[in-house]
């Protein structure tokens, strides 16, 4: 279950590595502790809001507000939908209503999509630390990736939260061995597949992402 394999493992790590590095960005580094009051204000704000639906935009920046921005969508059992701001601005328009996608967290210095709901995750205050997770089946949504688009309208491809449990078994399966004193490279854009093992599997053993900008 995801719920098993993916969030309670979060917390274990939270607990017994929150001083070590979970994240290395930009040259700084972000501790578990850290991400845990990242994950907390960000999943504060968007209990805040009133959502009509599942699916949560995240502006995919290369910094610790992004990541800790997936972490909360899970806790509060939605669906994240990364958009690349790169990206041209009408094909992130038809995703994000494609995806009914109204709400968006962003940690830009500058509001991404005038006129959509957006959380801008890097000016949020401190709040009380909460990382239990709500109750969501794993039939629902974990994340949903959109393909290029280059041989038509880009189509968006739904992973259920029994999808990543399944290969985080996966993985281990196989006999990797990592843990808390590992350091792991994450080299792939969050619209990219890859990067979901990239950024998953370390955090899960308390080992340290180090990102490539």
């Amino acid at each position: 279950m995801f719920k098993t394999n993916v969030l309670e493992q979060l917390l274990s790590v939270f607990e017994h590595f929150g001083s070590r590095s979970a994240f290395f960005i930009n040259e700084t580094s972000y501790s578990y502790y850290e991400l845990a009051e990242r994950v907390s204000s960000i999943r504060s704000c968007i209990r805040s809001r009133e959502i009509k639906t599942p699916n949560i935009g995240i502006i995919t920046n290369d910094d610790i507000e992004t990541y800790s921005s997936i972490l909360a969508i899970w806790l509060e059992g939605m669906a994240y939908v990364p958009i690349n701001p790169s990206q041209p601005y009408e094909r992130n328009i038809d995703i994000i209503n494609q995806a009914d996608i109204c709400l968006v967290l962003d940690s830009s210095l500058v509001k991404t999509f005038a006129d959509i709901d957006t959380i801008m995750t890097r000016s949020l205050g401190r709040v009380e630390i909460n990382l239990v997770p709500v109750n969501a089946n794993d039939s629902a949504s974990a994340y949903i990736m959109f393909t290029s688009g280059s041989t038509g309208k880009p189509k968006g491809v739904q992973i259920t939260r029994g999808n990543i449990s399944s290969f985080v078994d996966a993985f281990w399966g196989l006999g990797y061995k990592i843990d808390e004193n590992d350091r792991c490279l994450q080299p792939f854009d969050l619209t990219f597949d890859l990067s979901v093992m990239s950024y998953l599997i370390p955090l899960l053993k308390g080992s340290c992402v180090f990102t490539v900008p």
